[in-house]
């Protein structure tokens, strides 16, 4: 009598080989449903990807963090009632592959079968934006970032000089009154801009920064308004503390770098330390205080705040053009991707919906991010009205 390793691997070796038959398939799935099968799968597999320098670590039971509150994860995300468990994967870094740790609902969704189609992925990129700067006065600055160029104010003063992909603002105009200029960067773009107290602030795709043509000595505070991604630089001041206000929270810094995500279409916030101390408050009035590789995140349940020790410069590592998740679920990923490259992603497919995925893109290219996607999950895709669809 043939033992329960020795059923399974014939089709484990299928699967492996991306030659399951779809009656295989359902065999396999079948099988996954115990949990002896699912053990000796999973250990094969990760076999299989040790070989591939993709491979399988310990692994966590993720239930209570998954089913109470975000503050186990480092990446801030909704309340999910499910019961689940996750396997973690690994990553070399000196590799091009994406390390994704899964959360994983039922074995089966290992197998959805594995193809290629002659994609044309450059059809999906939308037509580039421009980064536009609103003055205090109304009119509207589009910024060519293949040139150099000055702007001004109304009354006709250089109030800053723009080189290429920055935009750096100069001091000593004698503002009597603050003047707010606001930038908006489009999918697709980054852009870097320096404050004329000098604090640098790096905006990724999607963001929107307002803020002074020139703090004035005589306010309390040095304040800006934010919505979208970016990396904070600033500039040290006892005298005029840094305020940086979202929709979700307020942080507030007297020179640090840390990284603020708050995108207005996104219910999650999480500020992460690199150098310094700041305080994080949130609009209901929870206060933390944060030390370098710590991070303050927004609990959607109740709008509190959670603080967790990470390493603080992943998350910064978008400014070197650098994709790293930890812990982040299937649709934050894609959202940070239609951003990045300016394109729009569909997900139909169902093996991720539940998972929880580390993945490191480096300054790969959308065509190489895709097949990342489709060789380590069986994820199919294709363009289709200048959308990438997934399933």
């Amino acid at each position: 009598m043939l033992t329960k390793e020795e059923n399974i691997l014939p089709l484990i070796t299928a699967y492996l080989n991306k030659e399951l038959s779809h009656e295989e398939q359902t065999a396999l799935e079948e099988m996954l449903r115990e949990e002896e099968y699912e053990k000796i799968f999973l250990e094969h597999v990760g076999t299989y990807r040790n070989y591939r320098q993709l491979h399988f670590a310990d692994t966590v039971n993720v239930e209570d963090a998954w089913g109470k509150t975000s503050s186990q994860l480092n990446w801030p995300l909704q309340r999910e009632e499910k019961t689940i468990t996750s396997y973690r994967f690994s990553f070399n870094r000196t590799l091009k592959y994406a390390a994704i740790l899964i959360v994983i609902m039922t074995g089966a969704y290992f197998l959805q079968p594995y193809f290629t189609e002659d994609q044309t992925l450059e059809n999906a990129v939308k037509d580039e934006n421009a980064v536009i700067i609103t003055l205090a006065d109304g009119r509207k600055k589009i910024i060519n970032t293949g040139a150099d160029d000055v702007l001004k104010n109304s009354k006709g003063l250089t109030i800053g000089r723009q080189h290429g992909n920055s935009l750096a603002y100069g001091e000593n105009l004698n503002s009597q009154t603050i003047q707010f200029n606001t930038i908006s960067v489009p999918y697709g773009k980054k852009f870097t801009l320096y404050l004329s107290d000098g604090t640098r602030v790096d905006l990724n795709a999607g963001s929107t920064l307002k803020y002074p043509e020139e703090f004035i000595k005589t306010a309390q505070n040095r304040e800006v308004y934010f919505s979208g991604e970016a990396y904070f630089e600033v500039s040290k001041d006892d005298a005029h503390p840094f305020l940086v206000h979202s929709n979700t929270m307020e942080v507030k810094v007297l020179g640090t770098h840390f990284n603020f995500r708050s995108y207005t279409e996104e219910k999650s916030a999480a500020v992460a330390l690199l150098e310094g101390a700041v305080e994080v408050k949130s609009k209901t009035g929870s206060t933390i205080k944060l030390k370098p590789d710590e991070m303050g995140i927004l609990n959607e349940d109740d709008n509190g705040l959670i603080k967790q020790e990470v390493y603080a410069e992943n998350y910064a590592a978008w400014v070197e053009g650098r994709l790293i998740f930890r812990k982040v679920p299937l649709d934050l990923i894609l959202k940070a991707l239609e951003r990045h490259f300016n394109v729009e992603i569909e997900n139909r497919s169902k093996i991720l919906k539940k998972s929880l995925l580390n993945a490191n893109f480096g300054n790969d290219n959308l065509e190489q991010v895709m097949i990342y996607l489709q060789d380590d999950f069986g994820l199919k895709y294709k363009v289709k009205n200048k959308k990438i669809i997934l399933y």
